[in-house]
């Protein structure tokens, strides 16, 4: 193979993470919209957070399916904050009552707004999370 091609071949691998996603989001403090349909998912809890069938205790959470994948730039100052690619699914966190105020948009396709930041404990499910500021139906 020469090598011109191969360099012309490897550009465009580098390239595709953007043509496919556009532009990726940034984690909190910026503030995003994401839209897609809310599905509630059981995982483990403690003590193991391993197994729902022999010892821990089931936790459920809202997690959000986006409408397209999408990603999200790293945080180079902080490793904490890597990049993630092609999310296809984010837990939604909830500061206060929310999950009676919202029960209605289980099932539906909703816009969220929100900031968006990593995986951090055992009670994270996906990569990406969002710390939800507003939610509501999409009508679209």
């Amino acid at each position: 193979m020469n090598r011109k091609y191969m360099a012309a071949s490897m550009v465009r691998l580098l390239m595709l993470p953007s043509l496919i996603f556009a532009e990726c989001l940034n984690y909190e403090p910026d503030s995003v919209l994401l839209t897609g349909k809310i599905v509630r998912k059981t995982f483990p809890g403690r003590p193991n957070y391993e197994n729902i069938k022999t010892v821990d205790e089931p936790e459920t959470y809202w997690i959000l399916i986006p409408a397209k994948p999408f990603c999200v730039n790293g945080k180079t100052e902080d490793s904490e904050y890597p990049d993630a690619m092609e999310i296809r699914q984010v837990q939604l966190v909830f500061l206060g009552n929310e999950y009676h105020t919202y029960k209605n948009l289980v099932g539906k396709r909703i816009i969220v707004q929100g900031q968006l930041f990593p995986m951090q404990t055992g009670h994270h499910h996906t990569s990406v999370l969002i710390t939800v500021r507003d939610m509501r139906r999409d009508n679209k």
